[in-house]
């Protein structure tokens, strides 16, 4: 990936550049590139994080593909939505570079893109890229041009989950701490009793006299 940016170092190299794309974009959809060998402790999902990382770089080169071919590229980052671990912030950002120089290709797949990204908003590491997504997109009027009423209702319905998210999470925190505050109360009702009956009979014992025996 790193070396794809250098762009003038595969300025002639057109034929082998497609064919890249091809492969990677063939290889996602089937999740059929390779486990990492067992004694690396690597997992596929980190080779699904090189491969959509060499795909960003391949965004750069649109101009040598075919709009099918660009279509292709933005289905594949939102086949990244959700299915490897750790690939869905790289691909939300991917698809955020595909606003810029995708515009076509993203705004007809976006629908798809919003209701998948409904589907993960919940998770903590995703949902503020997520929302900044969204955002970028809402500055874009002509990728959301023929949004129809449900599919602005979508949108509404992603930030909606993630705001009774934040707030279930609030309420959840709250009640935990008021849990261990009524604990730790309890504990020291409990303690101050203890410390008060073994008082009231250290004094009760202190008062009998030998006499009283």
């Amino acid at each position: 990936g790193a070396q794809l940016a250098n762009q003038n170092l595969f300025r002639g190299a057109a034929p082998q550049i497609k064919f890249l794309r091809s492969v990677i974009c063939d290889q996602i959809r089937a999740s059929s590139f390779f486990e990492p060998p067992s004694h690396t402790s690597l997992k596929k999902a980190d080779v699904a994080v090189c491969m959509f990382h060499v795909l960003t770089m391949l965004v750069g080169y649109s101009e040598l593909f075919a709009r099918g071919e660009q279509d292709e590229i933005v289905r594949s980052f939102i086949l990244g939505l959700g299915s490897w671990d750790r690939t869905s912030k790289w691909c939300i950002h991917a698809l955020s570079v595909c606003c810029h120089e995708l515009p076509e290709s993203l705004g007809k797949s976006l629908s798809s893109i919003v209701q998948k990204m409904s589907q993960i908003i919940t998770q903590p590491q995703v949902a503020i890229h997520i929302l900044e997504f969204l955002a970028a997109a809402a500055r874009m009027p002509e990728l959301y041009k023929n949004f129809r009423e449900d599919e602005y209702k979508m949108v509404f319905g992603v930030s909606f989950r993630y705001l009774q998210y934040v707030r279930d999470q609030r309420d959840k925190a709250m009640s935990q701490a008021a849990a261990r505050t009524a604990r730790a109360t309890m504990r020291h009702s409990d303690s101050f009793r203890e410390l008060r009956a073994a008082s009231e009979q250290d004094i009760g014992l202190k008062g009998i006299s030998p006499s009283d025996d």
